[in-house]
């Protein structure tokens, strides 16, 4: 089905549903002070952790040595004041070891 209108194109070849949100000032400012909290914390200074932050939602990717250090990451980011929500995909490389994947 078409649009009823022409979408603009921006000259990135993927249509706009697929384009991601730009990132605003604020959703870099949150970004950083969600990267200080990590760095600055023992448990997940060494870690394997990028952190994106699109309209307030802090997106974790990246691997981490255990389970605990996942939830730990997750629960920094939901502390960083202005986070609205948190979507952890992190993974745990102890994980590897579960043959059931628990």
């Amino acid at each position: 089905m078409m649009a009823p209108w022409p979408l603009p194109d921006d000259g990135s070849g993927q249509p706009p549903a697929h384009r991601p949100a730009p990132r605003t000032s604020r959703d870099r400012t949150l970004a950083d002070d969600v990267v200080a909290r990590l760095v600055g914390d023992e448990r997940t200074r060494l870690q394997s952790i990028a952190v994106e932050v699109q309209n307030g939602v802090a997106i974790l990717t990246g691997r981490v040595d255990t389970t605990d250090l996942m939830f730990v990451a997750g629960g920094l980011a939901w502390q960083t004041r202005g986070i609205i929500d948190v979507c952890n995909v992190l993974e745990p490389s102890d994980r590897d070891n579960d043959p059931a994947g628990t």
